[in-house]
Formats: structure tokens, sequence, C-alpha cells
């Protein structure tokens, strides 16, 4: 099971969303842990480069680790519309 972090050690990322900057968002939490929020983050820091097949299999992996989250599950099945899969 993934383990949540306190919300501080996602702060980095953070700041680096708000600042619009989401590649380097997506290169700082490719060398964090893989917890289900800097997952979350990094799906979200996809879908706002607009790159849709990259965010979709993040879900389905956080997913994986918790089915009942509805807003998860939503964010999946927008990125697989606008990326194109209506499956």
């Amino acid at each position: 099971m993934m383990s949540v972090l306190p919300l501080s050690q996602q702060e980095p990322a953070i700041k680096l969303m708000q600042q619009y900057r989401y590649k380097e968002a997506i290169e700082w939490l490719d060398e964090q842990p893989e917890t289900i929020e800097n997952l979350l983050l990094k799906a979200e820091s996809y879908e706002k480069l607009y790159n849709y097949h990259a965010a979709i299999p993040i879900y389905e992996k956080v997913l994986v680790q918790d089915s009942t989250q509805l807003s998860i599950i939503i964010a999946l099945a927008e990125s697989n519309y606008q990326a194109g899969d209506s499956d």
C-alpha cells in the first residue's frame, strides 16, 4: 500500500504548480516517494500540460489502491475523454 505523507512533503510541487511550472513539478515528483498525494499532483500537472495520455495511467494506479474516491474516478474519466478514449 502506498504511504500518505504530510502536506509539507508536497509543498515544493504545489509551489511549482502555483507558478505554472508543471514540467518542473513533474521532474521534482519523479524524484520523490510514490505516494497517492504525489501521484495525484503529477497527474494534475500532466493535465495542465494537456498531456492526458500521461495522466491516465497515474489515475489508474491510484484507483488500484483506493477505488472509492469519486473525484479520482471523475478525473480519470475526464482525462480519457480529453485524450479521445471514450471506452
